[in-house]
């Protein structure tokens, strides 16, 4: 299982941490919001609401209930159980994230490091396949209409072929290398659902089993989130709509009565574009106006869902599971420090004439070469001259993989990972005042609450991983957590202090 390591803080970490456990304390010991309908029963759980409020700190969490307490977030925590030292896995990418959440493990067994990759078996779009070694793209950029449309759809002819497959196109959901809990529920005959943020979600279906029953996939960069971030409201609310709809038994455009599903939710985007355009006050954490209201709008939500499942007397039923697939780095604005990755293709290619085979870097630079044989001295060479790059931790061999947390597959395994200076963003975007992807602790330690009527509330301290999120969705259901692979694998355990859900958990 994928053991969390705090051990790089931030400036001012020690005093969020202590902020946010006070704080949490204070919070538990008020009166749980009122529920409606059916709050005193103990019934079979049902269905399990799963939002990824992407970008979403612990310590965002924290604030943000104690600021407002009768609010559709302090609900939930009201009555629920609150991980106060969850993190994601590393990297802490969108893609990882997602499927962290879904799978219940890290790119050690998911085979996916980042949506921006490399993999020595496959060959490049739209050749013959009469090379291998190509970099594998997941991002926007392989929709129709490069991302321009709501609901696009993916163009075969930008993904990277397969050839011992007939040179044919590896979509998302045939590259990731384990199962999902879509699988595992669409198994036993049950309805699933999700909304996320690109059509390359569709990796959520896995490769193999039966796939999730409806999933709405928009296009958030489709909507002008740089010159204007409240636009991703929009985007969001659409998803929001969809959630309301599978609540009340139809698919996402409610055009057809599928059920309830068993596994239902969606990601909010607007916490982290946001953050990245409103940035916080201080290094405390202090949200600027903007991204207060940012939060506001994502409460308000959220309360529409609550409301929702109310009105169709689902509360008790439903287990609702509030996660984030990532942080943001810094939080401090006086730390941030937009850097040119430029130098890295020179420093690399200094070793050996084109060794470097792909790139990709937030705040955070994974590096794969065309020979891998060499990567000890490109690491040499960038520890020599690492200033030229913003700063950073360059790890290689045993210590990436004990960064990465084992051993990852060898054909799509990085070569070197350059971790940067806090506050170091690899961006052409001079205003973006944080980024994600890396290993800091902002980057890592999010929210994370588990809850029903059943469980009252409570605080748990012991570190946990989001992989623990995808074994407990299917143990809270009655289905059998052992059944991911990645669970197997990596021995992913279920989340602590949830028996009050009873015998199935």
């Amino acid at each position: 299982m994928f053991s969390a390591n705090p051990r790089r803080g931030f400036s001012g970490a020690s005093h969020l941490v202590l902020f946010n456990v006070l704080m949490l304390s204070s919070i538990l010991l008020m009166p749980s919001a009122a529920l409606a309908g059916d709050a005193g029963q103990h019934s079979r759980i049902r269905h399990v609401i799963l939002i990824s409020l992407d970008g979403f700190h612990d310590f965002d969490l924290t604030r943000y209930v104690a600021g407002h307490p009768t609010s559709a977030l302090a609900r939930l925590v009201n009555t629920g159980v609150t991980y106060a030292n969850a993190y994601t896995t590393g990297p802490s990418d969108s893609f990882p994230g997602a499927l962290a959440l879904t799978t219940g493990g890290t790119p050690i067994s998911t085979g996916i490091v980042y949506d921006n990759s490399w993999d020595d078996t496959l060959s490049p779009p739209g050749s013959n396949c009469a090379t291998v070694g190509t970099q594998v793209l997941y991002d926007e950029s392989v929709n129709t209409g490069n991302g321009d449309s709501w609901t696009p759809s993916i163009d075969p002819t930008l993904l990277p072929l397969d050839r011992s497959q007939g040179c044919t196109p590896v979509f998302p959901h045939q590259y990731l290398k384990v199962n999902t809990i879509f699988n595992i529920a669409a198994a036993a005959n049950l309805v699933t659902a999700y909304a996320d943020k690109h059509p390359t979600y569709e990796i959520y279906n896995g490769p193999s089993g039966p796939p999730a029953t409806d999933l709405y996939l928009t296009e958030s960069s489709a909507f002008d989130s740089d010159t204007n971030p409240s636009v991703l409201e929009i985007n969001d609310d659409m998803k929001v709509q969809a959630v309301l709809n599978w609540i009340d038994g139809f698919n996402h455009d409610r055009t057809q009565h599928i059920g309830v599903p068993a596994i239902f939710g969606m990601n909010f985007q607007i916490p982290n574009v946001a953050q990245k355009n409103y940035g916080y006050a201080d290094g405390a954490g202090t949200p600027t106006s903007k991204l207060a209201d940012a939060y506001d709008f994502v409460d308000q939500e959220l309360g529409r869902m609550l409301s929702e499942l109310d009105a169709r007397h689902l509360t008790a039923s439903t287990v609702f599971v509030l996660a984030s697939k990532h942080g943001n780095s810094p939080v401090d604005p006086q730390l941030k420090r937009t850097t040119d990755d430029g130098p890295y293709a020179d420093l690399v290619n200094r070793v050996a004439p084109n060794l470097l085979a792909n790139l990709t870097d937030d705040d955070e630079a994974i590096i794969w070469l065309t020979d891998h044989s060499k990567a000890k001295k490109v690491a040499a060479v960038l520890r020599a001259n690492i200033d030229m790059v913003g700063g950073g931790t360059v790890y290689v061999g045993k210590d990436l993989d004990a960064l990465l947390g084992g051993n990852m597959i060898a054909n799509r395994r990085p070569d070197v990972i350059v971790e940067s200076t806090l506050g170091v963003i690899y961006s052409s975007h001079p205003a973006k005042l944080v980024e994600h992807g890396g290993f800091h602790e902002t980057d890592r330690h999010v929210s994370l609450v588990v809850s029903n009527p059943a469980l009252g509330s409570q605080i748990i301290s012991n570190h946990v991983s989001n992989t623990q999120v995808a074994p407990t969705v299917l143990k809270v259901l009655g289905l059998n957590p052992q059944a991911l692979q990645a669970v197997q694998q990596e021995n992913t355990s279920v989340l602590p202090g949830l028996d009050a859900l009873g015998d199935q958990i």
